[in-house]
């Protein structure tokens, strides 16, 4: 676990105030501290091992360790400590880090045991990868997957297994024969009527009713015929694959399935020699029964590998991975608890929004999920800022939330946005960790989920605000077919006591002059919210 540390988090972890050296970086614990406060506001700082360790860094893709304290409550071994700082250093993919420091022979001999240099700047390593990606069962949400293959591309990180379920399998093999065009082009013409065969297979789900209908019709063909025909889904992937390019792959696919009636796992060792005799087991391992027919393969019968193992992590440690990138596209079944040995990085790149539907393929939301994929991955990767939305990295908003916080003096909500209790609340709403060094960002990104801004796009701060302006005015975006669970999100937003509803009406005592004290009192966080939306359009 690791997190970006901020100055408020000092309220959050008191006894790292008096946290001790693992390393000489300084002549002193007290000097190490004193450094480490101008490092945490410089934004350089990390916390690691669930509040155990303080690691400051420069550099990127090259890393300098420029100083590194624990908990004093809780002194580490050096093995354990330099084990949590490489994983960490792992999962960012970083190529080499340096500690520029001088230490005496015993911590000397140790450190070049565990494969360090010494060099004119310190001790030096170069890493290197043996890593598995790692694909999760979730249907129709798939597209998320070919998005993140993309940027994973970009930053040319490569990969010598990949683990799928179900439609992570599906991926898997696409990902097997290394053509970006091909996968893109599948899942951006794809639609339910391709994958399976039920009566309104090719009706649209544009409003509820009618998604209400397609689930009703492939309900009653699933108890009707032990599940829907995987047939056009069997004619899809041979038209799609090519034997050549899946011959030429040098790396591994290990697809998990579920032996029926047993319900016993099977994992297999996906053979591209055997060319497109192969693609029974993809549909084998993405088959979700009731709803799809089981298939049937030398005389036994397989169903979707979620039943047993949805996120197969297990089956890249079995293989020797030593970093893992988990990509879980929340579908349906069980994800096994595996406990990594140390030393083990684990990479989970997974959207915080609900990707739709599960067995309703759409052109539109496959295009939201595939763009949300490559974003989300390159944010990962330090390209982009945001958590709910992608900008640029120029694009921040501390500017406006000062001069904010500023315009605020001598006002109830000033003393509540100081204390710890309320970031706590609006971190449970956002989702995420909502320190008040980035109120600006977390409020700006909570109006927008609020009107329904569209999460595709990389913005600036001009066009976001313009974004928001728009979406307030019911000038919103679709992002293509809706879940059930996202069309009861939107009845319950027209509910009157709704966020939404009770935000405009907040916003437009604002605007009228209005609001008082006592309302703001009365519900704060959207008080903020309807005060810095005000602000900003000022």
């Amino acid at each position: 676990m690791f997190e970006k540390f901020y100055p408020s988090d000092w309220l959050r972890y008191p006894e790292l105030m008096a946290g001790r050296l693992v390393l000489p970086f300084f002549p002193t614990h007290s000097e190490a501290r004193r450094t480490l406060i101008q490092q945490v506001k410089a934004g350089q700082v990390w916390l690691l091992s669930t509040g155990q360790l303080l690691l400051a860094l420069e550099g990127d893709k090259h890393v300098r360790i420029t100083n590194l304290i624990q908990n004093p409550n809780n002194q580490l071994t050096w093995r354990k400590i330099l084990t949590t700082v490489e994983t960490f250093l792992r999962q960012q993919f970083v190529e080499s880090v340096c500690f520029p420091l001088s230490v005496g022979e015993l911590a000397k001999e140790w450190l070049l045991e565990q494969g360090y240099q010494v060099t004119d700047e310190g001790f030096y390593k170069l890493f290197h990868y043996r890593t598995a990606l790692v694909l999760g069962g979730g249907g129709a949400k798939g597209a998320y997957q070919i998005g993140v293959w993309q940027a994973l591309k970009a930053e040319n990180i490569s990969y010598d297994w990949i683990t799928g379920t179900s439609v992570g399998a599906l991926n898997g093999a696409l990902i097997l024969m290394d053509d970006i065009a091909i996968a893109r082009d599948l899942w951006l013409s794809i639609s339910t009527d391709k994958v399976l065969a039920f009566p309104e297979a090719s009706a649209t789900s544009a409003t509820f009713t009618t998604l209400l209908q397609q689930v009703a019709s492939l309900a009653t063909t699933a108890v009707k015929d032990n599940g829907v025909s995987t047939k056009p889904l069997q004619d899809l992937l041979r038209a799609t694959f090519d034997e050549e390019k899946m011959q030429q792959s040098k790396k591994k696919l290990f697809l998990c399935t579920t032996r029926f009636p047993a319900l016993q796992e099977v994992v297999h060792e996906f053979d591209v020699k055997k060319g497109l005799d192969e693609l029974a087991w993809l549909v084998a391992s993405a088959s979700f029964y009731p709803g799809m027919n089981p298939m049937e393969i030398d005389g036994e019968w397989y169903v979707d590998g979620g039943y047993r193992n949805n996120v197969p992590l297990d089956v890249a440690v079995a293989q020797g991975a030593s970093e893992c990138i988990c990509v879980d596209v929340k579908g349906p079944g069980i994800t096994k608890k595996v406990r990594l040995d140390a030393g083990i990085a684990q990479i989970d790149l997974r959207s915080p929004w609900s990707l739709g539907n599960l067995l309703v393929f759409d052109r539109e939301r496959s295009e939201t999920n595939y763009r949300l994929g490559y974003l989300e991955t390159m944010k990962y990767f330090g390209h982009f800022q945001g958590y709910w939305y992608t900008f640029t990295k120029e694009t921040v908003w501390q500017k406006e939330w000062q001069a904010f916080l500023r315009s605020l003096k001598s006002t109830p909500l000033q003393a509540i946005l100081k204390q710890q209790d309320f970031w706590k609340k609006v971190g449970k709403i956002y989702q995420h960790k909502a320190p008040i060094e980035e109120g600006g960002l977390v409020f700006v990104e909570l109006l927008a989920r609020l009107f329904d801004v569209s999460p595709t796009h990389v913005y600036t701060k001009n066009q976001f605000l313009t974004a928001l302006q728009n979406a307030q005015e019911k000038q919103s975006t679709s992002i293509g077919s809706l879940s059930i669970g996202e069309w009861m999100q939107q009845y319950q937003q027209r509910l009157p006591l709704s966020d939404k509803n009770q935000f405009d009406w907040f916003y437009q005592k604002l605007q009228k002059g209005t609001l008082s004290s006592q309302m703001v009192m009365f519900e704060t966080i959207l008080s903020v919210a309807a005060k810095f939306l005000h602000f900003l359009f000022q």
